[in-house]
This record gives C-alpha cells, structure tokens and sequence, in this order.
C-alpha cells in the first residue's frame, strides 16, 4: 500500500530467500550493495496520451474519496494505480516463477530483477527504437534513458531507540556524478528460461490471495447506482444514505453528477437490492435504475485490486511469456567491475567514479560527458557473499523506492507522474549536487498478517505498513554477536592464561624469596649433604678451598659495546672433585648450555661456612636435587 507522506518502498518477495538463507544456514552473508537511479515515465489507466508513457491498466480507478489522504487533501489515484499494476503484474510474476515445482530456492541468483526490467520496458507506449547493442550488452540511448546512473553502497549504521533496533543504510549519490550508461546483459538459468509461465489461481487473482482476504467472497462492499433524477445536489463523501425498499445504510464515497453516479459502500451486511428502487437522499426518494458491484474486489489489507495482470489477460488464467524475440525480458544491469573494466578498452584501473564522471573510453573513443539528468526512483540491490566475504556470489535486486507521491498531470486528467529531482554534475563551471537517500529497515520476529511499523527514528514521523519495508537486519545482528562471541571467548582465553602466568610466578618469587631470606638468615636449606646424596662413600669432602677453585673457574663477562652480560665456566686446570662438581654445574635444555644458579649459592655457603660433605659417584646428578624446585638458571655463552 502506497505511504500516505513521502515516498514508499516496495520489496521484492525473492528477498524474502535470501534474508532467511542468511540467518537459518549460516553459510552466507547478506548485504545492500548497489543501486540504480530511474526516471520513470509518466502512466495512466485507460488513457492514451501522446508520447512515452506507462500504460497501467487497472481494474479499479481509484478515484474515490477513500483514496486521498483524507477528505481535504489530494488524491492518491496515481500512487495506487502505479501500486496495483506493481503488485499484480510485477510481484505476481515473481510469485508465479517462485511456486514452480522446478523453482530452485537454493539458487544465489533470483527472478526479481529480470522481472522487474521485463514489466517496466513491456509497458511503455508510444516507444521507438531505445536500445542500442554493443558486443554482449544493450544500453539505452542517453535522450531515452530510464536508467540513469548506478553505484555502489558502502555507508550503513546500526541504531537502537525505543521503537527497536534498526539498520539504516545510505544510498549516496556523489557530486561528481552525471548521467552514465548502464550496461544490460541477458540472462537464463534454471529458474528463468524462454517459455510461458501460467498462474494457478482461481478467478483470475494473484497468486496466494485467498478469498477471505478480499472485501467480500461474492459480492465487492463497493456499489455504482444510476441515478434517474434530473441533476440535484449530490451528497458529499460520508454522508449515510438508504436504499429504501430494503432499509440497507450506505456511505457516499463518491459521486460523479454528470454520469448520474454514487458510489457507497454498504454499512450493513450486503444484500440484494432491487434491480429499480429508491434511495432516500436529504430527506427524499430519488430513483435509480441499475446499479453495479465494484468490479474487481479489493484487498482488505490495502484497498488494491487482486486482479493479476499478464502478457495475456484474455486467456483464462495469467499467463506470463520470456520471448526470446523481446530483449528486455531477460535483462540484468552489469554491476561486476572486472566485466566493465573489460568493456571499457581492458582499462584495469578503473572504477564507479570514473565511470560517474565520464573518464573512460569504449573502442579507444571517450564517452560524451556524463551530463545532469533527473532521477524519481532508486532500484536498490543486495548482493550475497560467501561465509568469508570474500567472494560475491550474486548480486540481485532488493525493492525500488519511489521517492515521492504521484501527481496529477495538469494538461491531461487521470494521466499521472513522479516528481523527479535533478542531479547536477560538477564541473569546472559549477557546482554539482549529491544526494545521500536512507533506507531505514527494522527486522521483525514474527508474521501475523500486515505489520504497521512506526518509525520515530528521526524527527520527521514515518509509517510503513508494509512487511516488506521491514526486512533485513536481524542477519547483521546475529552476525554481529557471533563475531562479539568469539572476541569473549579470546578475551576469557587470554585472561585465564594471564592468570594462570601470574600465579606460577608468584609461586617462583616466593619461593626466591624464601630462598634469599635463609641464605641472609644464614639458614640455607641445601647442606652439602642434601646436595652431593650419599650414595656410595669414596672418602671425598667439599671443602672450601675445593668450592674455591670451582668458583674462581667461573667468569662473568662484559660487552662495552652491546652493554650485555655473560657468564662463563673455564675448566681448564680443575680435576678430580673440583673438576667434578664444575661438570655438575652445567645444564643442557634445548641444546643450550647454562649454569644452575642454586648450585653455585650452595658453593658460595660451602665456601665461606667450610661445610664439608661426603662426594657420591654420581655427583654429576647434583642438579636433580633442584630440578624438582624449578630453579632459576644462568645460560652460558
């Protein structure tokens, strides 16, 4: 349903795929990418103006009161005349496509903008030549263009207020920018082939519409009477009237006096009234003589006519044909950079804002300057990306926004159009304009029919009452919880492993510190006994002129130059229990010599004190002793 203030939004059901291949497989990622920006033609429903136009035929006029904005204000016929033709040939081509039994769902790549193409182009009148081919793709001449420019979408954010969570992202349209030429290539797969493709629903609706959905199941609460009167003054929208002969209330929502025609809508439940009859009017019985439903019902939810539209709708049910004669049924705008770099001159360097602002060439030939041009309408895409991102599986169209409400035409009546906006380019001379449009999603958790939401985000008060306009995010969310999940999980890691350094050295210095605190209390713990383990008694002591010699074969070294310090053991010129004990203070972990530091305080104490102690064979084990203790160690150069 078109939005009462300011423009709408109309998403694609095949997003609908991709949002939930997102969130329940977790296999790829979701993204709004690209977007292309449209001059849509003026339309109409049942007028033949002069010149290119939308021809939108409907089944309903739209021309009653309950389409304005209200009472007093303008008429919404445009918006709903472009939303019925948008929804019953656009959306329901899509939707037939997608209730295939071949229809592929798994498939990155969807029907939505090949559709999409297919309806805009198939409905225009009044048209000559607009495509030009150029090796494998067409683009439209520049005077005829609907396309006007594209470009990527790379600004987004993630806000939370007190009516949710909410994903805004930016379509911003450079300065530097002017009119560019959009590459269109055609496409087949699996899903979308040359063939007709035949709705299956009944009386000629749209697909999935059941009829309790509709404003009555037989007959439309929406009534014309033929007035037989001579010319009176018609009642005004609201005003209650009765068909006398039954006593059933009606509501005037419209009157047109030189047809003789009222419209109401029956306040009591619908009836068969008499084919000539009496309608009580200020007072008065007025005749009229036939009258007739509304043609084809309307939706409950909206108010927009479930009658599908097709490439054949004199047939019995919709029909919808890819020819391979017509070249815009399988349109695709080339958004690949690789591809564009290809088609302009092999040009690796290239990117958008060069192709934006005219600088590339085609067959060694500059393209005309990129010049102003007027825009009405944003085409929006997403693109679908492995679980890395670093691969972009496919990139397929999103919705189109329509920036503002539809308006009348002043030279032609019931002919309407969306007023555009201009997009100057900078130049040397003047001053470009750029744009930045904000595309508000807010996810929903549930659906239980048509969703109203209320969107207080920013000052001005919006209202989307429309699922589709509320699509998206809660992809990003849960990504972006998985991806704070695991920045926890390393942050606990890293935290227990600090913790668990910090007490394995606090037990290291305090066991140092015990240490250095008996050795100052003249207390050591390691006695000469407890240091060479009796085992087999030869006879040899540790005395201190032994300790001595050991320890004058111990150097330490330093590097002026460098600042480092070292520390040698020469054992040149020691043998029998001196030579034995020097052997027994070195260490070999990882290849690397070094000096047990606990051995040679215990020397030091043997040295001064002149503890002896009896010698064991296997003296060369003395650093067992203090293994055990994890003692500090000297490396040796």
């Amino acid at each position: 349903m078109p939005r009462m203030q300011g423009g709408t939004f109309y998403t694609f059901g095949s997003a609908m795929e991709d949002i939930g291949l997102n969130i329940n497989e977790n296999h790829n990622s979701v993204e709004i990418s690209h977007y292309v920006l449209l001059d849509i033609p003026k339309f109409s429903n049942g007028v033949t103006p002069e010149g290119v136009y939308l021809n939108l035929e409907s089944e309903q006029n739209y021309d009653s009161e309950e389409y304005t904005v209200d009472s007093s204000t303008k008429s919404k016929q445009g918006d709903f005349i472009f939303a019925d033709q948008f929804q019953n040939y656009c959306l329901n081509f899509e939707t037939v496509l997608r209730n295939q039994d071949s229809y592929n769902y798994a498939s990155n790549k969807t029907v939505s903008e090949r559709v999409f193409w297919k309806w805009l182009f198939s409905h225009l009148r009044n048209e000559d030549q607009r495509f030009i081919k150029d090796g494998d793709y067409y683009y439209e001449k520049k005077d005829k263009a609907i396309a006007k420019a594209f470009g990527a979408i790379s600004a987004g954010s993630q806000r939370t207020d007190d009516s949710g969570l909410y994903n805004e992202t930016f379509v911003q349209i450079p300065s530097s920018y002017g009119q560019m030429r959009l590459l269109f290539k055609n496409t087949i797969d699996e899903n979308y082939i040359e063939t007709t493709y035949n709705g299956t629903n009944i009386d000629h609706m749209i697909e999935n519409i059941d009829k309790s959905e509709l404003t009555d199941a037989e007959k439309s609460d929406i009534i014309t009477f033929r007035m037989t009167d001579d010319p009176f003054s018609y009642p005004g929208y609201g005003v209650t009237i009765i068909e006398r002969s039954t006593g059933t209330r009606l509501m005037v929502i419209s009157s047109d006096k030189p047809e003789y025609k009222i419209t109401c809508k029956f306040l009591d439940p619908i009836v068969t009234l008499p084919e000539n009859g009496y309608l009580v009017i200020d007072g008065e019985d007025h005749t009229y003589s036939g009258y007739s439903y509304t043609t084809g019902k309307v939706l409950k939810s909206t108010g927009i006519s479930p009658i599908a539209k097709s490439d054949n709708d004199n047939s019995s049910e919709p029909s919808y044909i890819v020819s391979s004669g017509k070249i815009y049924d399988k349109f695709e705008v080339e958004f690949d950079i690789t591809k564009l770099r290809e088609y302009y001159d092999n040009n690796s360097s290239i990117t958008y804002d060069d192709i934006g602002m005219g600088k590339v060439s085609r067959n060694g030939v500059q393209l005309d300057d990129m010049s102003d041009f007027r825009f009405n309408a944003i085409l929006v895409y997403y693109s679908i990306y492995d679980s890395n991102k670093t691969k972009r599986l496919s990139t397929n169209a999103y919705g189109v926004y329509i920036l503002d409400g539809a308006i009348e035409s002043s030279d032609i009546s019931r002919v309407f159009y969306f007023p555009s906006i201009v997009k100057a380019k900078s130049g040397t001379n003047k001053n470009g304009t750029s744009y930045s449009f904000r595309i508000n999603v807010k996810p929903s958790t549930a659906y239980s029919g048509d969703i109203i939401v209320n969107d207080n985000s920013t000052a001005g008060y919006s209202m989307s009452e429309d699922f589709n306009d509320v699509l998206r995010n809660l992809t990003t969310a849960i990504t972006t919880l998985k991806e704070n999940s695991k920045v926890l999980y390393s942050i606990s890691k890293n935290n227990n492993e600090m913790k668990t350094l910090v007490e394995n050295t606090m037990e290291k210095i305090n066991d140092i510190e015990t240490d250095i605190k008996n050795i100052k209390n003249g207390n050591f713990p390691y006695t000469a006994d407890a240091i060479f383990k009796e085992e087999e008694s030869v006879g040899n002591s540790l005395s201190a002129s032994i300790a001595r010699n050991v320890l004058n074969a111990i150097n330490v070294t330093y590097n002026a130059s460098t600042g480092d310090l070292g520390v040698e053991l020469n054992t040149t010129g020691l043998s029998g229990t001196a030579l034995v004990i020097a052997k027994a203070l070195r260490k070999n972990i990882q290849d690397n010599n070094h000096l047990n530091i606990i051995n040679i305080v215990a020397l030091l104490v043997a040295r001064t004190s002149g503890v002896s102690a009896t010698m064991s064979k296997k003296v060369e084990y003395i650093a067992n002793v203090f293994d055990k203790r994890d003692p500090t160690i000297i490396r040796m150069d």
